[in-house]
């Protein structure tokens, strides 16, 4: 989550879509000057940063039911964004410029596994499977039969959602990144945006010689994404074949 006052922006963190980038790039502009002059582009310095100020917000704490200690998160909800907000000013969430970045569902899908191989513990898939013997279809069928029997959403769907609805006024396409950035600094009056600083984090996860499409053996695996996806999908007009954007990176 990120609150810029001065720019009078909200950006909502999604999940495998480039929002590590968007956020390291856009939460300098929610620091105070002095705090803008010694921040570093680099991820493993914006938890440094996390924090309330008279500027803006920077990402979010909460109290970890288990330890009971208060930890700092860079994902919030929608929902929850929109009552911090509200504790601040009640008019911030409707005067302010809401945006998230998204992603083909079927090419998120896929980047998603490879970053479950390498973060989720066993004890986390509940499955009595370790996350390494899923294939990319078991996985999928796994998140498939969660949604359909226990309603729960794929990760990060409903981060930029509250209920059905799309409380964001623009959504940043990953399949056309660098243009919808430009076009969001400009929007927010943000004059000193240096497109160069929008590094890449985390583009390594899945490996750069394996295309999206490639991992969809059959017809089911699509339906499946289809079926968990099916809001953004409709909403944002994706295809399988992502033939109407151009990729940037990741």
């Amino acid at each position: 989550m990120l609150i810029s006052h001065k720019y009078k922006f909200i950006y909502f963190k999604s999940i495998k879509t480039a929002s590590t980038s968007a956020f390291v790039f856009f939460a300098s502009f929610c620091l105070p000057e002095k705090k803008m002059q010694t921040y570093k582009f680099q991820l493993e310095n914006v938890n440094n940063y996390i924090g309330v100020y008279d500027e803006g917000c920077v990402g979010d704490t909460f109290v970890c039911p288990k330890t009971k200690k208060v930890l700092f998160t860079h994902h919030v909800p929608a929902e929850d964004i929109k009552k911090f907000s509200d504790k601040i000013d009640t008019k911030i969430w409707d005067s302010y410029f809401k945006f998230t970045t998204i992603r083909n569902p079927w090419d998120l899908m896929v980047s998603l596994y490879f970053y479950r191989l390498k973060t989720v513990p066993e004890k986390e898939m509940k499955t009595g499977k370790k996350m390494k013997d899923f294939s990319f279809h078991q996985y999928v069928e796994l998140l498939y039969q969660r949604k359909l029997h226990d309603n729960i959403e794929t990760d990060g769907i409903n981060l930029y959602k509250i209920g059905e609805n799309y409380p964001c006024d623009y959504h940043i396409r990953y399949e056309r990144l660098m243009k919808d950035v430009k076009y969001v600094c400009e929007k927010c009056n943000i004059k000193n945006f240096n497109l160069n600083n929008f590094k890449k984090f985390r583009s390594d996860v899945k490996p750069k010689s394996i295309d999206y499409k490639s991992m969809y053996k059959n017809k089911e695996t699509k339906k499946m994404v289809r079926f968990l996806y099916a809001s953004d999908i409709e909403k944002f007009k994706y295809n399988f074949d992502n033939s109407k954007f151009n990729h940037y990176f990741f």
